[in-house]
């Protein structure tokens, strides 16, 4: 048996199609040959696993002392940051008339168009739902690109490689 049919590595490293969901709707954004596509990686994929290798050396080396201040920004550009290396390619995908490239500078300014939209979460009666400690639940709104992204990676790695 040819064992390299099994690669799940290499096969993470060309990534899939994945059709861009509306981050509201979450209908397919453009159909048939103008459907807007990301190419995502794999989480085995050796280029995603170097940037996050080097993403934690990173954070490690520069971590804040209290980091319970954080704000919904810092946590919506560590999902840009996570999402990265996970992008190798667009179809039919412009910003300001432009096709979107694989430059960082590129993804990351594609990435941050969508944000997070969240509301407390309530129940049919409209009383706020709480979690197993007492806190709020949160209800997120939006599907972000980001987000998708992560899914997407996620979920290619049973797939992969059979």
């Amino acid at each position: 048996m040819d064992f390299t049919k099994l690669d799940n590595r290499a096969a993470a490293e060309t990534g899939v199609r994945h059709h861009i969901l509306h981050p509201s709707t979450r209908e397919p954004i453009g159909n048939g040959k103008d459907a807007a596509i990301v190419i995502v990686r794999g989480v085995a994929s050796r280029t995603v696993q170097a940037a996050i290798r080097s993403k934690q050396k990173s954070r490690a080396a520069n971590a804040k002392s209290d980091s319970l201040k954080k704000i919904m920004d810092d946590t919506h550009n560590y999902s840009i940051d996570s999402a990265l290396p996970y992008i190798a390619g667009f179809e039919n995908v412009e910003m300001d008339g432009k096709p979107v490239t694989t430059d960082e500078a590129d993804i990351r300014r594609w990435l941050d168009l969508t944000f997070p939209l969240m509301a407390v979460a309530k129940d049919e009666d409209g009383r706020v739902v709480m979690d197993e400690h007492g806190n709020p639940k949160i209800d997120i709104l939006s599907y972000t690109f980001a987000a998708q992204i992560a899914d997407v990676a996620s979920r290619q790695g049973a797939a992969l490689g059979n």
